[in-house]
This record gives C-alpha cells, sequence and structure tokens, in this order.
C-alpha cells in the first residue's frame, strides 16, 4: 500500500505568507523523504500560486483574507491544494504565453502560471462558496 499523510496550514493572505508557507512545504517533505527535485518543484509552484493571491487576490480597499494550503501525498503522488477568499479567479484558463515572441513583442503575465502547469502533471480549478480552490498534482519519485 502506498503512503498517505496530509498537512494543513492556514495563513493571511498579506507578504508575510510566503515565509510561512515555503517553511511548512520544506517541513511536509522532509518527514516523507521527499526527492529535493521534487521539492524544489512544489515550491516554485505554491511561491507562483500564492504571491498571485498575495498580489491580486485582495485588490484594494480590500484587507488580505485568509488562504488554506494543503499538501498530500498519496500513492505516490504529492498534491497541493489552495483555497482562498479573494475574488474569483482561475489561474488555469488564460491563454498561454507566446514563448516565440521577442521579449519587447510579449504580453505581461501568464509565464509563471505556464510554469505551474508545466512542472505540474494535473491541475484544477473551482469556485466554491466564493472560495478559490486550486488543486495541483504531480508524480513523486520516492516517498515515504
Amino acid at each position: 500500500m502506498s503512503p498517505r499523510a496530509e498537512a494543513r496550514l492556514s495563513v493571511r493572505a498579506d507578504s508575510d505568507a510566503m515565509a510561512l508557507v515555503r517553511a511548512f512545504a520544506e517541513r511536509f517533505a522532509a518527514a516523507r523523504a521527499i526527492a529535493g527535485d521534487d521539492l524544489a518543484r512544489i515550491l516554485v509552484v505554491v511561491e507562483e500560486l500564492v504571491t498571485n493571491i498575495v498580489k491580486y487576490g485582495y485588490p484594494p480597499p480590500a484587507q488580505p483574507g485568509t488562504a488554506e494550503i494543503a499538501l498530500r501525498l498519496r500513492d505516490g503522488e504529492i498534491g497541493l491544494e489552495i483555497v482562498d477568499d479573494g475574488q474569483a479567479f482561475d489561474p488555469f484558463s488564460g491563454p498561454e504565453p507566446d514563448l516565440d515572441a521577442p521579449l519587447e513583442e510579449r504580453t505581461a503575465g501568464g509565464l509563471g502560471l505556464h510554469i505551474v502547469k508545466s512542472l505540474m502533471d494535473r491541475t484544477r480549478y473551482r469556485r466554491v462558496a466564493g472560495h478559490n480552490v486550486v488543486e495541483v498534482w504531480r508524480r513523486v519519485a520516492s516517498a515515504k
């Protein structure tokens, strides 16, 4: 039977959130012997998603809300779920950036979310009861 584990963290979606989320993910990975390259991918993904919530989820004059982060290890996959109470935003519905266009002709934005999609095996967004629910999953090399 594959190992299963889950951990949760609740943070205020402000400038201090990323340090807390990073430490949380590192502890989760260390406790479950998740390989360094798999942890690196998760850290890039969680940083991009949480940073977007902090920067764009609560436009002024709104105060920062709450983000709930869950990490799950199931059947050889690591999953990340982020639930926030910010404005509705599907990070996976936008157009793909044109990576072949010259830099001066590229539209700003979208590159970070493109990276998220490329680093993960599956992504999903839902809006549930006024909350954004983002889930991403990736197969991991080894874990206990």
